[in-house]
């Protein structure tokens, strides 16, 4: 089934953990699926609630994510978000991302002027993870506030709030509202405005061709 445009609410931090779920587009190879983390064979795990612990990376509690290694001898009670995408090149070396280990980001160029209903955003990004086709990665984004127009989306993107907030209002007039803690989905094509009083995201993001 193709992942539709639109907004996929995956996760509220007020609400207890997810069931088990599947979102897969098999015209681009995505493929989202909620619940245990052992042997999920994910490229990057984003831990929802609980705590993961790694062999060697240590342990992972919610908002923190594991790059690779989807397959090793994952252990605890955590309930995470696997992310993935095909055709997989060679799996990626394991890493760790945890925003508390990089409490700096640096500056990067902040959405275009001809964008903004307001003022101009001061924004940081740290792409720490990208695959070998440069398409696919994972990191971290934060913004000041600031108002966006209506564009649709160039790519798919999972974004789990680490601090602020965000409201997204679609062009069908369904409107968003997340909080730190949240973990949601804009799928590609998505037309819809951004507000924010501020924020920080941990991110993955996929370009198909």
């Amino acid at each position: 089934m193709p992942i539709s445009p639109g907004i996929y609410a995956l996760h509220r931090a007020a609400a207890p953990p997810p069931a088990p779920a599947l979102l897969e587009d098999e015209a681009t190879g995505l493929r989202l699926a909620t619940g245990p983390a052992a042997g999920s064979g994910a490229a990057v795990t984003i831990v929802l609630s609980g705590t993961l612990r790694h062999p060697h990376l240590g342990s992972f509690g919610p908002g923190e994510a594991l790059v690779g290694d989807g397959t090793a001898a994952l252990q605890g009670d955590a309930v995470c978000l696997g992310i993935s995408c095909a055709p997989a090149a060679a799996p990626p070396a394991p890493l760790a991302l945890r925003r508390r280990a990089h409490p700096v980001l640096p500056p990067c160029d902040p959405t275009p002027a001809d964008l903004l209903i307001s003022g101009r955003p001061e924004q940081t990004d740290l792409t720490l993870f990208r695959d070998a086709t440069g398409r696919f990665g994972a990191g971290f984004w934060t913004s000041t506030a600031y108002h966006r127009r209506s564009i649709a989306f160039p790519k798919f993107e999972v974004m789990h709030l680490t601090g602020g907030w965000i409201e997204l209002a679609e062009e069908t007039g369904a409107t968003h509202r997340f909080d730190a803690g949240d973990t949601f989905l804009i799928a590609k094509g998505t037309r819809c405005d951004w507000k924010t009083g501020g924020m920080e995201k941990l991110f993955c993001s996929y370009v198909p061709n």
